[in-house]
């Protein structure tokens, strides 16, 4: 048997990223993003963190965002290519946690790679030669389930009810952290139907920065989008010749385990007079009409909504609870509905454009009997009065 010199057994040393398009070994791991209008950057090298001069390849990103899974030769594996984990540090892509190989039974002395695991958590699906009927074969593997320290204790009005923030978040460090898998129909109001080239945009409300497309089945209006935990999210429709409605779905202060919530519709409707659009995420201060910052990416839309539809004149209305007298509640209406109006005059919207009225308590859209009606009523919408 050959014996390798003493100097083929010191390990490779690492190339430093000077460049971010450069090559670090036989095969490296490189990201790419989609822009906006639709183009997708120039690769760009994930750095020696994950990279070495051995091969790294078939990477898959969790559904977490944050978790990538990656085959390689590299030493100190079991043999052949093992399967290996790391965690993104931040927002640049170039910094990684030390890689973890996940170990047996996964790895063994034969190939392994295209690891993938479900949104869910609860299987791994991965290629090998250990045991395969042919060269190499699929396996599937049932995992534990992830570490679940305290379940959100409601999913009501649309949001995910608040709950116990000092929990212990997954601490298998070669685990995907757990997500929420959101779904909903996008249809258009008055004919039912799934509107042609409809998008699903969601988007961190803290910094207004866009998160992600989807695209609705053309023939259901189904769409399924996955997010984890720690945001609080806005979720919105793009359609040529409609304004759509909006979902919020606050999970920045909770941590849990895999859950599916089903039922977030978007309804869209034509840009014509006589329609009516709730702004779903537009935020107050309590009993107040100061605009929390996360409003500011739903006012940033309708405002290019209005730049964009030179022609439209509408009425921004104040509603509230029955909670209160009825001076506090038109007086409160009427604060909130100024302050939109205010906003959208800063971004440049002609003020002949928009009028502003509070209603106070004289049109709920659902009896005041529970809590969560009574919130579904504290709202703030648009109609179109002419085009």
């Amino acid at each position: 048997m050959h014996k390798q010199s003493s100097e083929d057994e010191l390990p490779k040393k690492k190339k430093k990223v000077k460049n971010p398009q450069a090559l670090l070994g036989d095969d490296d791991i490189y990201a790419s993003f989609l822009d906006k209008d639709g183009t997708w950057s120039e690769p760009m090298n994930l750095g020696d963190d994950l990279n070495t001069d051995f091969t790294e390849t078939t990477p898959f990103l969790a559904p977490d965002g944050k978790t990538l899974y990656f085959s390689s030769n590299r030493e100190g594996g079991k043999g052949s290519n093992d399967i290996y984990v790391s965690k993104r540090k931040d927002n640049t892509w170039i910094h990684w946690t030390e890689p973890i190989n996940i170990g047996e039974p996964i790895n063994t002395e034969e190939y392994d790679a295209y690891y993938t695991i479900s949104a869910a958590g609860d299987y791994a699906y991965f290629v090998s030669g250990k045991n395969s009927l042919g060269k190499k074969d699929i396996f599937r593997l049932k995992l534990n389930q992830p570490v679940t320290p305290s379940e959100p204790t409601a999913i009501a009005g649309g949001d995910v009810a608040k709950t116990d923030t000092k929990t212990k978040t997954n601490s298998d460090p070669t685990k995907a952290d757990a997500v929420v898998l959101v779904s909903g129909k996008v249809i258009d109001a008055k004919t039912g139907k799934v509107p042609a080239n409809a998008k699903v945009i969601y988007e961190d409300l803290s910094t207004g920065k866009e998160l992600g497309q989807a695209q609705p089945d053309p023939k259901t209006g189904i769409y399924k989008i996955v997010l984890p935990y720690g945001r609080n999210y806005g979720i919105s429709t793009q359609v040529d010749g409609y304004v759509g409605t909006s979902q919020n779905i606050d999970l920045s202060k909770l941590s849990g385990k895999y859950l599916e919530v089903e039922g977030k519709d978007l309804t869209v409707k034509i840009v014509e007079v006589g329609t009516k659009v709730e702004m779903n995420n537009i935020f107050f201060e309590f009993g107040k009409a100061a605009l929390k910052s996360e409003s500011y990416p739903e006012l940033n839309r309708l405002a290019e909504f209005f730049k964009k539809n030179t022609k439209i004149i509408t009425e921004i209305s104040g509603h509230t609870d029955n909670v209160g007298s009825d001076e506090v509640n038109n007086r409160l209406s009427q604060e909130r509905a100024d302050v939109v109006r205010n906003y959208l005059l800063s971004q440049g919207v002609p003020s002949e454009r928009i009028t502003a009225k509070g209603y106070g308590k004289t049109r709920p859209k659902v009896t005041n009997d529970t809590p969560e009606n009574q919130a579904i009523n504290r709202r703030v919408e648009f109609e179109i009065l002419k085009n």
